[in-house]
């Protein structure tokens, strides 16, 4: 059970982090878009977000884990209107192929993700996308690699990570059956790694002669 933590709680922290020279509040949870569903019965994401783009000294807002299924018009809209709010999205996928999405649980199929995707892009100007793969779950065929990896392809991701599957136990996926052997769950991650950092270097080189605003942390060690 997800439990949201009270608006006046992180307002008063994100207020008191500004006013001591923080320039990036990042907001982040199991599932942000959740926030809120306990104690309202829908996302309350969007009225916090209004709350905090109102406290003068932040300069960047960014939002981690959105997971898919809670990601309303009221976000997308606010996430367009505010200079605040990074456009920036961390979209927990992990796969495309039905069969897989619906053993994972994740409440959601491939048409409505492809849809998703394609609203987030039309509504948010410039918007970053960074999702996370798992290759290697169980039941997994050739079939549906082969469709993560044109999914990976369309959809033309900034940022992915590819993890492959390990089994828990305790876990409903551990008594699955078709378990994936550990070297083709490695061998379909190193795949897609390297079809998306071709990608990531197309996307870069299109930033070549432009100018960034840039948040320094400091110095490298290295």
């Amino acid at each position: 059970t997800l439990r949201s933590r009270p608006m006046d709680s992180i307002e008063a922290e994100v207020t008191q982090l500004a006013e001591q020279g923080v320039k990036e509040i990042i907001l982040i949870a199991q599932d942000t878009t959740s926030y809120g569903v306990d104690f309202a019965g829908s996302s309350q994401i969007a009225p916090l977000l209004e709350r905090l783009i109102a406290i003068e000294p932040v300069r960047w807002l960014r939002l981690m884990y959105a997971y898919p299924t809670n990601l309303d018009r009221a976000l997308m809209r606010l996430m367009a209107e505010s200079e605040k709010i990074c456009a920036y999205l961390d979209l927990p996928l992990q796969h495309i192929d039905d069969a897989i999405l619906k053993q994972m649980r994740r409440g959601i199929s491939e048409a409505q993700t492809r849809a998703l995707i394609d609203d987030l892009r039309r509504n948010i100007p410039g918007l970053t996308l960074r999702t996370s793969l798992i290759v290697g779950f169980p039941g997994e065929t050739d079939a549906a690699f082969r469709k993560l990896e044109d999914f990976t392809r369309d959809a033309q991701f900034d940022r992915v990570g590819v993890f492959t599957y390990s089994p828990e136990d305790g876990t409903a996926a551990n008594d699955l059956p078709d378990q994936i052997p550990p070297e083709i769950a490695a061998e379909r991650r190193e795949q897609l790694m390297e079809m998306q950092a071709g990608i990531s270097l197309k996307k870069n080189q299109q930033l070549v002669g432009t100018v960034q605003t840039v948040l320094i942390d400091g110095e490298s060690a290295e």
